[in-house]
């Protein structure tokens, strides 16, 4: 397993005119073939079309501003257009026969949610140009719950130190060893513990703490070491509870999403389940009136065919079929006397007469029957348009007052960073003041212990005995 990174980028077009396509030959300008393109899925998108899913991807990206309006993120810090996210998962081509797409899509999963990308829009393509199996993931890093760019720090290493864990929960270290021996690397770093000094710039120590540190240095600062550790502690605790706060939240805005997708999940299986109620008793309120035109119809073709066997009932059948079409078309020109004679000369003239009059018949109580359905249907799709519209209220008032409490959320932990910053300041900078007046003391000269050693030193010169010479004694002994 390799995951390589692809170059951020702002167009979503041309992303997906490269993704979806095949590549362009010497002197093509774009190519609109797809045939290494084995398959495609979306993930967070509502279609399935890659195309479209495109289109919805660029659609969000610029209604990032709006997103983060009505989710009451506030507008600051640097503003990116690069919007796209794409990298590629390729195996190695001796696991093409035996590699299925649900482990392919299985991957792409683990490493959208690596990448902490599971709530962003994403289209996942299959290629079938090289020898060894791989996909493509194109996210779009803007949230389409928020509008919020996702950071992307530290990419390369996620996905690196997932694709060792894929390797070796598959058994299959043997594909890629480089990549163990680096991680071993990078790990005996940080398990060397003479390694792990104060000041030096590692990941584990804040970037927040940085200068502090620093500066704790320059002053040598012996209490720097302690305070970094308590300092660290509360910083880990305030990390945490900013995780912990975005899961919170990132959980209720799923339960607000789906609490409403529900409300109207039911709301039209409830009018559904009403239109074939609905149905069903007109059915049953009809089926006597379709039970008598079925026996009035019988009744009617027994009585033409027993006067077709006499010549007076076949004039009374063809007089019959003249009122018949006269009914089915009153604006016609011919005459009765003619049409009587026209059905007069044709026994199956006189049938498709009678048979017309029936369909006809048969068509008006279907009509009342359709029309009656069609405004049960109205007036039930009207009380569903009533109930969908106080559910939508309902949710509006939700996710206002879920903004609100989130920006409260919001407001207080960043009153704690505040707090943890203006008192992570002032230990520094009294724990620096007190170094640095002890190191001046300490270099500065004490006139008072000057003085009284000289002191010490005249009265231990006063109370020395004056020391006798050897000449002396002996000029001493020659006058005696």
């Amino acid at each position: 397993m390799i995951p390589d990174i692809a170059k951020r980028g702002a167009s979503f077009k041309g992303a997906l005119a490269y993704y979806l396509h095949d590549k362009t030959l010497e002197g093509e300008r774009e190519r609109f073939t797809s045939e290494r393109v084995a398959w495609t899925e979306t993930r967070n998108l509502a279609t399935n079309n890659p195309e479209m899913a495109g289109k919805v991807m660029a659609a969000t990206a610029m209604d990032a501003d709006r997103l983060k309006r009505e989710a009451g993120v506030r507008n600051t810090g640097r503003k990116s257009d690069q919007s796209v996210y794409a990298y590629t998962l390729s195996w190695h081509p001796d696991e093409a026969p035996a590699l299925s797409r649900s482990e392919m899509l299985r991957a792409a999963d683990e490493t959208i949610r690596v990448l902490g990308a599971e709530d962003r829009q994403a289209l996942i393509v299959c290629h079938t140009d090289r020898p060894h199996p791989h996909v493509h993931v194109i996210l779009n890093r803007v949230s389409p719950e928020d509008g919020r760019m996702l950071p992307t720090g530290n990419d390369r290493l996620k996905l690196s130190q997932w694709a060792l864990g894929y390797r070796q929960a598959r058994g299959e270290e043997h594909y890629c060893p480089k990549r163990a021996e680096n991680w071993d690397k990078r790990l005996s770093r940080h398990d060397d513990q003479d390694k792990l000094k104060l000041w030096r710039a590692e990941a584990d120590q804040p970037r927040s703490m940085a200068e502090d540190i620093k500066q704790a240095k320059a002053a040598n600062d012996p209490k720097a070491e302690k305070l970094v550790s308590e300092f660290k502690k509360k910083l880990g605790k305030l990390s945490a509870d900013g995780k912990a706060m975005k899961d919170r939240h990132r959980t209720e805005w799923k339960d607000l999403g789906a609490g409403y997708k529900a409300r109207k999940d039911q709301i039209y299986s409830q009018t559904e389940n009403g239109i074939q109620d609905a149905k069903a008793n007109i059915k049953h309120a009809y089926r006597p009136r379709w039970q008598e035109l079925g026996r009035r119809h019988a009744r009617e073709r027994r009585e033409f065919e027993a006067r077709e066997t006499r010549v007076g009932g076949k004039i009374r059948n063809a007089i019959d079929a003249v009122t018949h079409a006269r009914k089915l078309d009153p604006d016609s020109s011919r005459g009765f006397l003619g049409g009587a004679f026209n059905y007069l000369t044709s026994s199956t003239k006189r049938a498709d007469a009678l048979e017309r009059l029936h369909k006809a018949q048969v068509r008006e109580l279907s009509a009342a029957q359709r029309a009656e359905v069609g405004a049960a249907i109205k007036s039930l799709k009207g009380d569903r348009t009533a109930l969908l519209s106080s559910a939508r209220g309902s949710f509006m008032s939700e996710r206002a007052a879920l903004i609100q409490r989130q920006a409260t959320d919001k407001q207080q932990l960043k009153s704690a960073w505040r707090r943890h910053g203006e008192e992570r300041k002032r230990a520094f900078e009294a724990s620096r003041g007190f170094a640095k007046s002890k190191q001046e003391a300490k270099e500065r000269p004490d006139p008072s212990r000057g003085e009284a050693r000289a002191a010490q030193n005249r009265a231990a010169r006063s109370e020395r005995k004056p020391r006798s010479t050897g000449r002396t004694r002996k000029r001493t002994r020659k006058k005696e």
